[in-house]
């Protein structure tokens, strides 16, 4: 009993900073004294010791040498509890106290102090609050940090020992808050409206001002948090705020929907205007959602100073020439919630996609793209006079592997004077583009030869000035016929078209002439095009036709024809040309001169005939025709056949058989009489059936 009186009191002088010097002999003018301890942070001075988990804590010690006389050399050490898990219970204490604790030497852990007489030691050390040395006090029931000084040593010449023993007490406090975040449905689509609660408790020992809360999705809620909060907004030690309900409505592109918000609040009042401690804890909360795949691709034309969709016609820039080449945006985005692989980009016009604007670098594909990324490539196209669209289409493959796609037009108008130059050539029947040898081929009765010119205005802007140039005609005409003489310049308004023609004298062999068209649009350079037309004038020809009794018997035998019978030949002589002959002669091989004809027009025709007697055997005969234009002959051959034969001589009864006559016939006889008598005996026998 008595000893357990005894600890309660040492611990009692402890807590309440008593110097307990121990029982040793001392010199009547030796003497140790340690009444000067303070303790402040690390920082600066603390005027109250009251400190949080954490915090440095600074002590400044100062032990006195009170002989008048002797030196005192001392080792000084400071002793701090040790983790309370480790420590001896004290006896009639119900907690467990710092008394076995660890021992920090100063200034040094094995260096002794001298202090002369009637001086003093100064020093300071540090240390950090650590959750392990804090105890609760057994009689004010809160939590303190206890260190104790130490001073022992000797002094003078007998090394009388001395010792000196003083505790500091300083009160620990552990500020905490806790927030509980909860969501209702846990389980949502995109479209629905889900409900997040909060509440707030002070889990620490101090109350809490000051308080704020953020949320990551939901942005800044302190302001909703103060209805919830006691009125003076400070949350007592244990105290849990209202419960405080905000709404949010699912969005594309919210898989997954795991949010998290942070509560924070002060710990003041402790040391006024000097410390004040912020806590703070985070909690988060999960949607399920279900899978929303979708991509979504915006196309736009650059017109010079902005970037313009022009999903329709009507909404197109007008772009003149100096766009060429004309930029195109590409903005490929996730809008769904689930990633998507693959995503590639294809364009109706487009083949080369650019990361830049000023299409530098090339651009990969296939990418990949997170919920609500994007990505914005650029492509180009030469300028082209009109309208203009090309469609762009993106596609995109989620996590069911179920490719999805999405398309985009984009349309612009090139705007800007242009002509344009058709000329053709009349072969009789057609009129023909003819634009490259050898075109269409021509006889002398297309003489003269007509062409023809069409002019268009296939631009945006009246042309004025309009003329028109050939390098082989001079003169245009309004008509086929040539007989209204056309007049230049002429004006042509937008897509309006003018046709003109012009006549050349027919010419033998290749011909080749071009024609060119100006016009001459308002503020702007002359625009002009041209056109070839080729036409091929066929030279003298003449066609040589045999036959044989009517037969075109190039090869033999050709007709079989009885010997001495008659044989008739005709010749046909055609002009195959494309100019008029003269003089032309036909003879045959085998029986001459046939005839002579004195003139055949283009593509006219002539027969002319011979007759011979059959002869035996194989016979063939050669046709020659050979005609005339100015001194250019023409000619052409064809062969004929024909096989003469003898006539057989056709032979019956005994002329054929010169044995008995009767012995051939006998067969024929006695089959005749078989036929009659058979037949006598099947009408008699049908009679007797009716009978």
């Amino acid at each position: 009993m008595k000893k357990r009186v005894l600890y309660s009191i040492m611990v009692l002088a402890l807590v309440f900073g008593m110097a307990l010097p121990m029982a040793t002999p001392i010199m009547a003018d030796a003497g140790i004294g340690g009444s000067h301890i303070t303790v402040q942070t690390a920082e600066e001075p603390h005027p109250v010791d009251v400190y949080i988990i954490g915090q440095t804590v600074r002590y400044s010690l100062r032990v006195d040498n009170l002989s008048s006389a002797e030196d005192m050399t001392v080792r000084i050490r400071d002793r701090i509890p040790m983790d309370p898990a480790s420590l001896a219970e004290i006896p009639g204490v119900t907690t467990t106290y710092w008394w076995h604790a660890t021992d920090v030497w100063l200034p040094t852990e094995s260096d002794p102090v001298t202090i002369p007489p009637n001086a003093s030691w100064h020093g300071t050390f540090e240390y950090e609050i650590k959750r392990d040395g804090v105890l609760i006090h057994p009689l004010v029931d809160y939590n303190v940090w206890m260190n104790q000084l130490v001073a022992s040593g000797t002094q003078g010449p007998n090394e009388n020992i001395v010792n000196y023993v003083q505790a500091k007490t300083v009160r620990v406090i552990e500020p905490a808050i806790e927030l509980e975040k909860t969501v209702h449905p846990a389980q949502a689509e995109v479209g629905d409206t889900v409900t997040y609660t909060f509440t707030i408790t002070n889990t620490g020992d101090w109350p809490l001002e000051n308080i704020t809360l953020e949320d990551d999705k939901l942005g800044g809620l302190t302001d909703d948090l103060a209805a919830h909060l006691p009125v003076d907004g400070v949350l007592a030690p244990g105290a849990s705020s209202t419960p405080l309900d905000i709404t949010y409505t699912i969005q594309a592109g919210d898989l997954p929907l795991v949010n998290e918000a942070t509560v924070t609040g002060t710990a003041e009042d402790f040391a006024p205007a000097i410390q004040v401690a912020v806590v703070s804890h985070s909690d988060d909360a999960e949607v399920i959602l279900e899978a929303d795949e979708s991509i979504h691709l915006e196309k736009a034309v650059w017109d010079g100073e902005d970037w313009l969709p022009a999903d329709t016609p009507e909404t197109g820039p007008e772009l003149t020439s100096d766009h060429d080449p004309v930029v195109f945006r590409f903005v490929i985005t996730n809008d769904g919630n689930v990633p998507l692989t693959s995503v590639t980009l294809s364009d109706t016009h487009i083949s080369d996609f650019y990361t830049d604007e000023g299409l530098t670098t090339l651009a990969t594909f296939p990418i990949a793209l997170s919920p609500l990324e994007s990505e914005t490539v650029y492509g180009r196209l030469p300028w082209s006079l009109g309208e203009h669209s090309n469609t762009a289409t993106a596609t995109g493959t989620p996590p069911d592997e179920a490719v999805i796609s999405a398309s985009n037009d984009c349309h612009y108008v090139g705007v800007g004077p242009s002509i344009s130059l058709q000329k053709d050539v009349w072969d009789g029947a057609t009129w023909q583009d003819a634009d490259t040898p050898i075109g269409p081929e021509l006889t002398s009765l297309q003489d003269p030869v007509v062409f023809r010119f069409v002019i268009t205005n296939d631009g945006n802007i009246e042309l004025t000035g309009v003329e028109l140039e050939d390098s082989e005609i001079g003169v245009f005409y309004t008509n086929f016929e040539g007989t209204t003489q056309a007049s230049f310049p002429v004006s042509l308004a937008e897509n309006q078209s003018r046709t003109f023609f012009g006549e050349l004298p027919w010419a033998q062999g290749q011909h080749s002439n071009n024609a060119t068209a100006t016009g001459t649009p308002d503020g702007l350079p002359v625009v002009d095009a041209e056109d070839w037309c080729h036409y091929f004038g066929l030279g003298p020809a003449i066609d040589i036709q045999k036959r044989t009794n009517g037969v075109d018997a190039d090869g033999p035998p050709g007709p079989s024809i009885t010997i001495g019978a008659t044989v008739t030949w005709t010749y046909i002589v055609t002009n195959t040309g494309g100019v008029p002959l003269t003089d032309i002669v036909v003879t045959d091989d085998q029986e001459g001169l046939i005839g002579n004809i004195a003139l055949l027009a283009v593509g006219e025709s002539q027969t002319l005939t011979a007759t011979g007697t059959a002869e035996e055997g194989q016979y063939a005969n050669i046709g020659y025709v050979v005609g005339d234009h100015n001194g250019d002959q023409v000619s052409d051959e064809d062969p004929s056949h024909y096989f003469g034969r003898t006539v057989p001589k056709i032979v019956v009864g005994w002329e054929a058989y010169p044995i008995n006559g009767a012995a051939v016939l006998a067969p024929w006889i006695a089959l005749f009489a078989a036929l009659i008598v058979g037949t006598i005996l099947l009408v008699m026998r049908r009679r007797r059936a009716t009978h």
